[in-house]
């Protein structure tokens, strides 16, 4: 391991604009192993002592495994000049101040959280719907973990975990959806409610009002951009293998009727759709200033229109790694590197700045957009 790195060389964007397997809906999978040490408290009660001690067990065991030179360390204070590793799912919201990330040199496939609300957390994350390869990946890397460390565990509840949630396998799946056309025919409640009866949460995945939007389709959304969260609730009913099954294939099921309800509701409202899609697009390329939420419901749009075949040019690999470049934590990082000069009337206007920044970085990625309307 690389120890001492600066901030700057965890801002690999490469990952983000990956392609993986059904990125129409799916935009990006997180696969998390939670562990504990055994003879320690959980970290929250941990002396500093202690935490140090088990900072270095973890590390020793770190050193150990297959490519371990490929992973870097971050720690506290450095960590949290990294907001943006929350906004692309590497960090949990709210991760303490006294956590040390190690992350994979290569695109953030993995990486290890350690001394949060737990000793240990190993995330593997990829593109798209791609559950096998994250699964797998964090699983490797949790067996070669297993050699040299002893986990806190009991043959009657698995693994012990800080959060209850969490006790059992210690395993979760998250993947980040796009769901437009489920929540513009009212669908979305019943999705969730068969979701939950599976152990399986849909929770919103940008914050904010919803109230004044433009938009015909983000009116009566659940969610800002219909962009949502699919995450298992627990980890104590069945196997890893039987999880990651009934996860793989709600999430499947999920996917499947987004596509369906896109092609019936293209049919059937095809000028309104043209209209929101089109001007979201105007909006996109001649605003002086887009604010977050414009900026969500632009991406939404743009990736309707791509899925209903009235947009070309673009790939839904690059709108994808949209939410992440105008996030307010990445732009807030541009302004700080200086890269831009803004116009005399609104420099040192930090919001107004970053709507411009936005507007800007937008119209940079939707410049080759050619719009259909047969």
């Amino acid at each position: 391991m690389k120890t001492n790195q600066s901030s700057e060389a965890a801002q690999n964007d490469s990952l983000f604009s990956k392609d993986g397997p059904d990125n129409d809906v799916a935009l990006q999978t997180v696969v998390r192993y939670t562990r504990n040490l055994a003879n320690f408290p959980f970290s929250n009660c941990l002396r500093v002592n202690d935490l140090e001690r088990v900072k270095s067990i973890i590390f020793d065991s770190i050193n150990r495994i297959k490519d371990a030179e490929k992973y870097h360390i971050i720690s506290s204070p450095e960590l949290f000049k990294i907001e943006t590793l929350v906004d692309c799912g590497i960090l949990d919201e709210g991760c303490k101040e006294d956590a040390t990330l190690a992350v994979n040199d290569e695109n953030y496939l993995s990486c290890f959280i350690i001394n949060d609300v737990d000793h240990l957390k190993i995330k593997c994350i990829m593109p798209g719907s791609d559950t096998e390869n994250a699964y797998e990946n964090c699983r490797n890397i949790d067996l070669q973990m297993q050699q040299n460390l002893q986990y806190a565990a009991s043959y009657e509840f698995g693994y012990l975990n800080s959060n209850f949630c969490d006790v059992g396998s210690g395993i979760s799946f998250k993947t980040m959806v796009h769901l437009p056309f489920l929540a513009l025919t009212g669908k979305i409640g019943e999705v969730s409610r068969r979701l939950l009866d599976k152990q399986i949460s849909l929770s919103s995945c940008f914050r904010g009002s919803r109230e004044g939007s433009i938009f015909n389709f983000s009116k009566d959304a659940y969610s800002q951009g219909s962009f949502f969260e699919i995450s298992t609730t627990n980890s104590f009913y069945g196997t890893e293998l039987d999880q990651h099954a009934n996860f793989k294939q709600e999430l499947m099921n999920i996917i499947e009727e987004e596509r369906l309800c896109c092609l019936n509701y293209t049919r059937k409202n095809s000028t309104l759709l043209k209209h929101d899609v089109f001007r979201a697009y105007g909006i996109s390329q001649f605003s002086k200033f887009i604010t977050r939420q414009e900026a969500i419901d632009i991406m939404c749009a743009m990736k309707m229109g791509v899925n209903a075949g009235l947009i070309e040019g673009i790939q839904h690999k690059e709108l994808n790694f949209l939410p992440y470049k105008i996030m307010f934590t990445n732009i807030e990082r541009i302004i700080k590197a200086g890269k831009f000069n803004f116009e005399p009337d609104i420099a040192d206007n930090i919001r107004m700045e970053g709507d411009r920044l936005r507007a800007i970085l937008l119209q940079d990625e939707l410049k080759n957009i050619i719009l259909k309307d047969n």
